[in-house]
């Protein structure tokens, strides 16, 4: 469920904002607003960086609550007696405001809000892999012996393991603010002492003495899989679909078709 008020959230909040970044441009250049303003010719990649990420902020502020009532509900320990404790949904919700206040709604805060770069790294990194790969292909081809050949191009495998490789970096810097987010909002007074923490700094510093630096890693495994599956599937099938979509729309003019016979 937080997953998806998460998700919906932002989405919403993106087109939103994307949506008045295109309109105050067009009224700044003296022109009349699209009625279709997602289009990517109208927002540049820095600008889409940019709103994702004001979007990304808005969207934890919002929703961290949900986030931290869904992972409370996970981490429900077990009682003295032995027996789970499991509590529902409302009265997680009044726990949490008994023990914390409102406050104890946005646990956790400070690296979810860091947590917001994990796409922008992404892109950061996917877009070097890509410049150093096709440097390597135009290097190779300017060594060839037919000349009259264009270098390759980026095939849907390549985007495939250049986004793989991006998320999996992305996520090895990103993993241990999701170990103390997840930490932080799970904790409650039925919280073994050893877990309890008083912020993210304590955090840090408790973590790295008890558990060493794997301690920020816990898990990560089964996260690396989901995540840079996802992604990588994602870019790819993104990837084919354009090149499929482009080549219907537009096919090849005469004189590229007389020159292939």
């Amino acid at each position: 469920a937080a997953t998806v008020v998460s998700s919906s959230v932002y989405y919403y909040l993106y087109s939103a904002i994307r949506s008045a970044v295109v309109a105050q441009r067009m009224q700044r250049q003296g022109r009349t607003a699209p009625s279709s303003p997602s289009r990517s010719s109208d927002i540049s990649v820095l600008e889409s960086i940019l709103v994702a990420s004001v979007a990304g902020c808005v969207n934890v502020l919002l929703t961290n609550p949900a986030w931290v009532v869904a992972t409370r509900m996970q981490a429900q320990q077990k009682s003295r007696g032995g027996e789970a404790r499991r509590l529902g949904m409302m009265q997680v919700i009044g726990q949490l405001h008994q023990e914390s206040g409102l406050a104890g709604f946005w646990k956790g805060l400070v690296p979810a809000l860091v947590m917001v770069s994990n796409p922008t790294l992404q892109y950061i990194i996917y877009e070097w892999l890509v410049a150093r790969l096709m440097a390597l292909r135009r290097a190779a081809h300017a060594g060839g012996a037919d000349k009259k050949k264009p270098p390759a191009r980026l095939t849907t495998r390549d985007v495939f393991l250049l986004t793989a490789l991006a998320k999996m970096g992305a996520t090895l810097i990103t993993y241990p603010l999701l170990v103390i987010k997840n930490r932080l909002q799970a904790m409650s007074k039925s919280t073994a002492r050893e877990a309890q923490y008083t912020g993210v700094l304590d955090a840090v510093l408790r973590i790295r003495s008890q558990e060493g630096v794997r301690g920020f890693y816990k898990g990560m495994k089964v996260k690396m899989i989901q995540t840079v599956l996802a992604a990588a599937l994602l870019m790819a099938i993104k990837e084919q679909v354009y090149h499929t979509t482009r080549a219907v729309l537009m096919p090849r003019p005469p004189h590229q078709l007389a020159g292939k016979k």
